[in-house]
């Protein structure tokens, strides 16, 4: 097909805009992202494109991978386990500390799962008293056959969880739980050693990450 020279230039003045255009929105693309971000794109763009090129040609790949690894002393593993450590030493600094956390919380669990109340293990009796919103003596889901307990035991774990704000007195003077607790403040409660200055509940207000704590003479003033 003949081009006249005024086609021919409007054609080359077309592909120097639109290469013109590409080139702006990549460098703006660069100095808008850090060089984690870019760099990790990077390597999804190479992982992308040896996946495709595994699916059409996997012997050659593997082959080539193979080369590549073992040049020169296994050179371009070691650079790339240098480049990882350098932009990751954030994530090797929190290690440790991810690591003590937990194995405190793993700790704390099984502490709170050896934990008795009246023979009662503790988080069996929090989520009795979540599901249930009562501590009912007899009947369907009664306490007493729940954890086999007897007149006098119940009685006295009762009046315990009422003592200490966990329990209040509604409709036809049934015990149920008070609204203001939650399943793992129930357990951070009744998993807690007695001291001297009386029991302690720990329970949320507003934002869930926010506890406070109140000894018993504080909460029976506020329940009263």
């Amino acid at each position: 097909m003949n081009i006249n020279p005024t086609e021919y230039e409007k054609v080359e003045c077309t592909k120097q805009t639109l290469r013109g255009v590409f080139w702006n929105k990549f460098l703006r693309f660069i100095e808008k992202n850090s060089i984690g971000y870019l760099a990790k794109k990077t390597v999804e763009l190479l992982l992308g494109g040896l996946i495709g090129a595994m699916l059409v040609k996997p012997d050659i790949v593997i082959n080539f991978i193979s080369e590549v690894v073992k040049t020169h002393d296994f050179a371009v593993p070691k650079i790339a386990a240098g480049i990882l450590i350098i932009f990751s030493r954030k994530l090797f600094y929190r290690i440790p500390g991810k690591i003590r956390k937990f194995r405190k919380k793993l700790i704390n669990q099984t502490g709170e799962a050896n934990k008795l109340i009246d023979g009662v293990p503790v988080p069996e009796l929090a989520d009795y008293l979540v599901r249930n919103k009562n501590f009912r003596r007899e009947g369907v889901n009664g306490a007493r056959e729940t954890f086999g307990l007897n007149m006098k035991k119940f009685n006295v774990l009762a009046g315990k969880l009422e003592k200490a704000g966990i329990l209040l007195r509604g409709e036809n003077n049934m015990r149920i739980l008070a609204p203001r607790w939650s399943r793992q403040a129930l357990i951070d409660f009744l998993a807690q050693e007695k001291i001297d200055s009386g029991w302690f509940r720990v329970f949320k207000i507003g934002d869930p990450t926010v506890k406070i704590r109140l000894d018993r003479q504080e909460i029976n003033s506020n329940i009263s």
